[in-house]
């Protein structure tokens, strides 16, 4: 190896800051670098801030390097994912809104946090980090995370990427961050397109769902029909076709056999596929 720690920290760079100031005092450390995932970088002690300028003079150095020897960035690039695998990163957004858009973020991750998941969608899910408790569950135990009390649930994929759920600090988002790790780009964007099908479905159900109950016309129609405009690309979606058929509150919609039908007929046709 290189004799490298990677460290982890919560989120924000006056966290890493504070790494630096302990490994300082305690000399128990070297910091050589600090990243975040929205692009800071920090090299040196001489900030506690991420460092732009810094950033892109250690770029245009690696980049004259890789001139020097006849290659280039992207092709060492390209030399790391074959040699480790390829990893996609995606960061996507749920927005809130209204007087209680916090409260209701934070609790929809607090609901997530109590489910036990074994899979999401086409990834099995073998260990999750819960930074609020600290604590990190598996099938072989439970262990302490060194982070604790932060609002984020942490799924480990069996496949070595990540799905990880943080409420934003700064505006009423639910951030969902995606990190899939695949043998090659083409197979990462794949299965990055189907998760993401899968969750834009997700988000539709509870759009028809909350229409329901709101007994809003137009928006019942709107989400059943687009759900039912959705191909079926995995077992799990029939799970959740079948889920719609069966809730209760749908069924006591007038509206319901507008598209219980095309739903029927997408299970029909999914078992013949």
């Amino acid at each position: 190896g290189y004799n490298v720690e990677l460290v982890e920290t919560p989120v924000g760079f006056k966290f890493i800051g504070e790494k630096i100031k302990e490994y300082e005092k305690t000399g128990e450390k070297t910091f050589l670098f600090g990243f975040e995932e929205s692009c800071g970088y920090l090299r040196g002690t001489h900030a506690r801030d991420k460092d732009a300028v810094v950033a892109s003079m250690l770029f245009a150095e690696m980049a004259c390097y890789y001139r020097f020897i006849g290659k280039s960035v992207y092709k060492r690039l390209c030399e790391i994912y074959d040699k480790y695998g390829y990893v996609l990163d995606y960061t996507d957004s749920i927005k809130y809104s209204g007087l209680d858009a916090m409260k209701e973020m934070n609790a929809a991750v607090e609901k997530m946090r109590l489910k036990d998941i074994t899979n999401i969608g086409i990834f099995s899910v073998c260990g999750v980090r819960d930074y609020l408790s600290g604590g990190r569950k598996s099938s072989e135990g439970e262990t302490a995370l060194d982070i604790k009390g932060v609002n984020c649930v942490y799924y480990e994929l069996l496949s070595g990427g990540f799905i990880c759920l943080r409420p934003s600090g700064t505006e009423p988002k639910l951030k969902i961050y995606y990190s899939i790790k695949s043998k090659d780009k083409a197979l990462a964007e794949k299965q990055l397109e189907e998760i993401k099908d899968l969750e834009y479905r997700l988000r539709l159900y509870v759009t028809l769902r909350l229409s329901v109950e709101a007994n809003n016309e137009d928006a019942i129609l709107w989400s059943s029909k687009v759900l039912s405009a959705c191909a079926v690309a995995a077992n799990q979606m029939n799970e959740l076709w079948t889920k719609i058929l069966e809730d209760k509150e749908i069924k006591q919609s007038g509206y319901y056999s507008t598209y219980k039908f095309i739903i029927e007929e997408k299970l029909n046709n999914a078992k013949h596929t």
